[in-house]
């Protein structure tokens, strides 16, 4: 989404992403309810440490999203899992209030942050995102799991 804010007015823009590939490969005949649960977990770290991430005028220097980005990021996380008709299938009655007790569990157990690490690796190495995300990774994990908590 690209967001421009003028005179208290917001304008919001879809674009598209190109070449965009799964990260975990699983053969279709080993996905469980287990292998979907952790798969998740990491796409939502994943995906909450990249929506953290935006550069000054679209181009610029390197900067890192406010703590408070993270509830909306969370709640609109959990309403696209209820849109989802694919989950539909699984033998839970709602997916998106299962997986939320899940992430919870996990959250309380401190989990998050290995997860959280490896999902640094996403990045390139030498890249200033890996860099930046190294630096704001704890902070970072602990608001998630505060508003994680706050959800449930």
């Amino acid at each position: 989404f690209i967001l421009s804010v003028k005179d208290e007015n917001i304008d919001v823009k879809l674009i598209t992403v190109r070449g965009y590939e799964p990260v975990i490969r699983v053969p279709e005949d080993e996905i469980c309810e287990a292998v979907l649960l952790e798969g998740l977990l990491f796409f939502l770290l994943h995906i909450s440490l990249r929506m953290r991430i935006d550069r000054l005028d679209g181009v610029g220097e390197l900067v890192w999203a406010d703590d408070n980005m993270i509830l909306p990021f969370l709640k609109g996380f959990f309403e696209g899992l209820i849109l989802n008709p694919s989950l539909s299938g699984l033998s839970m009655k709602s997916f998106s209030a299962f997986f939320k007790d899940y992430l919870a569990a996990r959250s309380q157990r401190g989990d998050l942050m290995e997860l959280a690490e490896t999902a640094r690796f996403l990045f390139p190495e030498k890249s200033r995102e890996h860099h930046l995300v190294k630096q704001k990774m704890e902070n970072h994990v602990m608001k998630l799991e505060t508003e994680i908590t706050s959800l449930t």
